[in-house]
């Protein structure tokens, strides 16, 4: 009979008010380590959540706290392998997904990026950044066309969105659309005047159409905003 005890003993101590405890510990130190971090203590919060996972290496917050901690401090390739666990964990992850995409953008791997961000605009359709983030990573291998419809969606969820409005514009006028490219700055512009970005860009799209004069004012512009390319271009294109 005593070949029974030893299973039901270890049953035992694995019943709902025990995991309720480990989830309450897990939440605990999840909390301490957002607030350490957010008194820019990276180095405490990392220590107390690396410690923490050598007893609940399948927790899938500790892994994702680690993952938002190393990417505040811009180490991405160590914030890549955090969430690349909670992704091991759940796959359907939205913010695991996105993260990685920004991971993988950071560290150059646009197709990885693609990836990633692609899964979590499927996930969650709703969230104007991951489209833009999308749309950026398809305009770092090319895919101009694919990256400005991603932009328009990112536009049509946030139309308030102006560095949307400026980067499909870019596109716009990488692929010759050099008019709407004008008309997509002059949106980003109306949103925010002192975008530096925009007003190059509209500068650019303006001189390849001929419009020397407005490309010089809109350099002119960008120079007296601090731009360094604005003062060069001018001094080439304008003096």
């Amino acid at each position: 009979m005593r070949i029974f005890v030893f299973p039901f003993l270890f049953f035992a101590l694995y019943t709902p008010s025990v995991f309720a405890q480990e989830s309450n510990v897990i939440e605990t130190i999840t909390h301490n380590a957002k607030q350490l971090a957010e008194n820019n203590d990276y180095e405490k919060a990392v220590i107390l959540l690396d410690s923490a996972l050598i007893r609940h290496q399948n927790s899938l917050s500790l892994h994702y706290t680690l993952g938002e901690i190393y990417l505040k401090i811009k180490d991405y390739t160590k914030a890549d392998k955090a969430f690349a666990k909670v992704l091991k964990l759940d796959k359907h992850h939205f913010r695991g997904n996105y993260y990685r995409g920004i991971t993988s953008a950071h560290k150059g791997d646009y197709y990885n990026s693609v990836k990633y961000f692609s899964k979590a605009v499927h996930i969650n359709p709703y969230y104007a950044k991951a489209y833009y983030n999308l749309a950026i990573s398809k305009g770092h291998i090319d895919r101009y066309g694919d990256a400005i419809k991603d932009l328009n969606k990112a536009i049509d969820l946030d139309p308030e969105y102006y560095k949307a409005y400026h980067n499909r514009g870019y596109w716009k006028d990488m692929i010759g659309l050099h008019k709407e490219a004008i008309e997509d700055q002059q949106h980003a512009l109306d949103i925010n005047p002192f975008y530096v970005d925009a007003y190059n860009t509209m500068a650019e799209a303006k001189y390849e159409i001929g419009d020397q004069k407005g490309a010089c004012e809109d350099w002119k512009k960008a120079l007296n905003l601090g731009s360094y390319i604005a003062e060069e271009l001018f001094n080439k294109f304008c003096e």
